[in-house]
């Protein structure tokens, strides 16, 4: 088995291949994971016998071994690919038409509690140290659960209505 994920998008592609060894939970992937591979001699990574992960950006898909292997799968994420269609592709985009704004209540309240945390957060960028019993890092635990809370209130705001 062998997964090649395409995207230009570097945290994309690195997100879902990440997403993949999540998935395998509570089993651990114990072969070849290369999330981001850099030209060169690395791109003949892509023709080794044995299972792996393995990113690339488009602009490397000429590399892939022709016709594709049995075993190799292609997860384009966004965009076309030239090869749509082919055994073993698949490709990926993001919403066909614009997500639906958050409702005005919920909005502005956890935009506000949101805003007055990365001000919090801003002040406390430099204050940091790597004492865990520091005042800093105590604010920025407080910082964290903060962000928590807000989530919270927001989606107990949205379920409020609700029968």
């Amino acid at each position: 088995w062998q997964l090649v994920i395409v995207s230009d998008d570097d945290e994309r592609r690195v997100g879902a291949a990440e997403l993949f060894l999540q998935w395998l939970y509570p089993l651990a992937w114990t072969q070849a994971y290369v999330p981001t591979v850099p030209d060169g001699p690395w791109l003949d990574l892509l023709k080794a016998p044995f299972p792996y992960i393995i990113g690339l950006t488009s602009r490397q898909l000429g590399q892939l071994p022709t016709p594709l292997p049995e075993r190799l799968c292609v997860l384009r994420l966004g965009g076309d690919s030239a090869l749509t269609g082919a055994r073993g592709v698949w490709s990926v985009s993001g919403p066909a038409s614009p997500l639906p704004p958050l409702p005005p209540r919920e909005n502005g309240a956890l935009l506000s509690s949101l805003s007055r945390l990365c001000r919090t957060a801003g002040s406390l960028k430099h204050a940091l140290a790597s004492d865990a019993g520091s005042p800093a890092s105590a604010a920025a635990r407080g910082v964290d659960e903060g962000a928590r809370l807000a989530f919270v209130h927001f989606f107990a705001s949205l379920l409020r209505d609700l029968p």
